[in-house]
């Protein structure tokens, strides 16, 4: 028993409620706008394809692009290419002459010396001589280039193996990272001397000397040397800031800065 028009309002109270199942739904709550973008009515140049139009047009393509591969074709052939392997070059340094270089340098630790002021030291010297006409090379710009074999460069764990804020001689980055290991740290040392730069990029030093020399008779027992300019031969973002070495005061050498005070060299 109770008062019926008080029940009657709560009755009333709990239709109106937000949690009634009874709310009406807008069926098109989530519809697109009505303009022509969303309803796709923007107008559509759609041609027919007759082979009235489209072979002029194949032709007019065609003519462009033979056009553009006979000049290339034509710059490509004015550039005389000669290659000169030296793997199996025979030595002609004061030690170990007669023996080839592929067999001196292969599995010797000590493949990587220094060479003195008089090229005493050189594990390995070879002479190849290389014919070419006089008309490739006075007035022209040579390039040279080395390539090497069974060098895997783009190997993600030799990629990977380097510091770049270590090359970039950042301030308090002596010690690199742990990517650089096994060469991050000095083995068997009583402290930790850090490599610096560290890793197997930086261990792998192409250190071949090369000296070009142009015969000035028949018979090439007199030579004169081609002067070989190393200048502009990478990019500057390169230079001046991914491999950037520090500032070098006056009197003093890169190894004796304060970026590299403190680490070892490379083995």
């Amino acid at each position: 028993e109770g008062d019926p028009s008080l029940l009657h309002a709560t009755m009333a109270d709990a239709t109106r409620s937000p949690m009634s199942a009874s709310e009406p739904v807008d069926p098109f709550s989530k519809r697109p706008k009505d303009t022509k973008f969303r309803q796709q009515k923007l107008r559509a140049w759609k041609p027919v394809m007759t082979p009235r139009n489209v072979l002029p047009t194949l032709v007019f393509l065609g003519v462009i692009f033979i056009a553009v591969g006979a000049g290339l074709y034509v710059t490509s052939a004015g550039v005389s290419e000669y290659k000169l392997d030296y793997t199996n070059c025979v030595n002609v340094a004061a030690e170990n002459t007669g023996q080839v270089c592929a067999d001196l340098i292969t599995g010797n630790d000590n493949a990587y010396v220094v060479p003195e002021a008089d090229g005493t030291s050189l594990i390995c010297k070879c002479e190849k001589i290389l014919e070419i006409p006089d008309d490739d090379m006075v007035g022209q710009d040579v390039f040279l280039y080395y390539a090497l074999t069974n060098y895997y460069q783009n190997h993600r764990r030799y990629v990977k193996s380097r510091d770049d804020p270590q090359l970039r001689s950042v301030a308090n980055n002596k010690d690199g990272n742990s990517d650089c290991a096994p060469y991050q740290f000095v083995p068997d040392s009583d402290q930790q001397v850090p490599y610096a730069p560290c890793g197997i990029v930086a261990n792998s030093l192409f250190n071949d000397t090369i000296r070009m020399e142009r015969c000035t008779n028949d018979d090439c027992t007199v030579t004169e040397r081609v002067t070989l300019d190393g200048s502009n031969i990478a990019w500057k973002t390169d230079v001046g800031g991914k491999f950037k070495n520090p500032s070098v005061p006056a009197g003093e050498t890169l190894c004796s800065t304060d970026t590299f005070t403190g680490t070892a060299k490379l083995p």
